[in-house]
């Protein structure tokens, strides 16, 4: 008998995802394609019951937990007393009692309430015991009461941490025991035991100003003049120069050149001088307003310098960039004299 044969175009066409074949006249795809679209909906439909479940089981746990912790019936025969609290609109179980905590909170208001400047070995000590203290609660506590202060300790000792990462200056003892005492009482039931701030215990904690050398400022001072001196010499001179806004081959160009290059080798060795004159750099732990006078002397020169860079063809720059960094220059001055004049020496 004969028997019907599907040629090859109808029954070879190739399933791009699965690599299998189909006839696409009796079917939309390959068998793993259509069995796919079979389980799709059965697939959601499960995880939908699964994270029903999921739900309900924790609901029952939380609903479970406060009847245990309050001595139903249910959790135990024996009734539990409840201490009064400190805030009669907070029931007393909201807090943790500090108590099991007591050393390692007292260790940490020793150094948080210390009459004494406070450094960066002070707050990195701080940093750690609050850890320490936040992962003693983590493991003594029921998850659901420790949660709160865990992490409200973590993002304090956090903050602590990033301050000084910063670089420029320790965190402000002030704030720092401000905040860990609104912490302390979302936290923790009250305490006798608990420290208080002394009077003048903020000014005992804040460290001297940091000082800039006398000899420094006193260099940055004569620098000071003599800049003056440059600019104020410096600028008619640079004028009379002349500048080239025409033929550049021309005997009048050739001649402000000539001038421009006297000039300038005269002017570098000026300026070099004032430079090389200039007191040692201050420290990043001086006086701010040290530094930045420090600095605002430097731009000064520096812009000194860069005014005879030519941007152009002639070689000679024009008389509007001169005369910009001759004003730049003077402005950078006047603030490095600002600064000086609040360091008060």
């Amino acid at each position: 008998c004969k028997t019907d044969e599907k040629s090859p175009e109808k029954i070879g066409v190739l399933c791009p995802d699965h690599g299998l074949h189909y006839n696409p006249e009796t079917s939309s795809g390959c068998v793993l394609c259509n069995r796919e679209k079979r389980s799709g909906p059965a697939r959601l439909l499960i995880l939908v019951v699964l994270a029903g479940v999921l739900i309900g089981t924790v609901h029952l746990c939380l609903r479970q937990e406060p009847a245990a912790a309050s001595g139903s019936p249910a959790a135990s025969a024996v009734p539990v007393e409840t201490a009064p609290s400190a805030d009669p609109l907070e029931p007393a179980s909201a807090r943790l009692s500090p108590v099991p905590y007591r050393p390692q909170i007292e260790e940490l208001e020793a150094v948080l309430y210390r009459e004494s400047p406070h450094g960066a070995e002070e707050f990195s000590r701080v940093v750690a015991l609050g850890l320490e203290l936040a992962e003693s609660i983590r493991r003594r506590e029921p998850p659901r009461r420790a949660g709160a202060a865990v992490a409200q300790l973590l993002a304090w000792a956090a903050r602590l941490d990033m301050e000084q990462d910063v670089g420029y200056a320790t965190p402000d003892p002030a704030r720092a025991r401000s905040e860990w005492e609104r912490l302390r009482r979302e936290s923790f039931a009250v305490a006798e035991w608990f420290r208080q701030a002394a009077p003048g215990l903020e000014q005992a904690q804040t460290p001297p100003p940091p000082k800039v050398a006398r000899a420094v400022v006193e260099g940055l001072r004569k620098a000071a003049v003599d800049v003056h001196h440059l600019i104020s010499t410096g600028r008619p001179e640079c004028a009379a120069v002349g500048e080239i806004t025409g033929d550049v081959r021309t005997p009048e160009s050739d001649a402000v050149r000539r001038r421009w290059v006297r000039w300038r080798e005269d002017w570098m060795g000026r300026v070099r001088k004032v430079g090389e004159n200039l007191p040692p750099r201050p420290g990043m732990s001086a006086n701010p307003n040290g530094v930045m006078a420090y600095q605002e002397m430097g731009q000064a020169l520096h812009h000194l310098r860069i005014l005879t860079v030519s941007v152009n063809e002639t070689g000679v720059p024009f008389a509007y960039q001169r005369e910009t960094h001759f004003e730049q220059a003077q402005t950078r001055l006047r603030q490095a004299e600002a600064y000086l004049d609040r360091l008060g020496l």
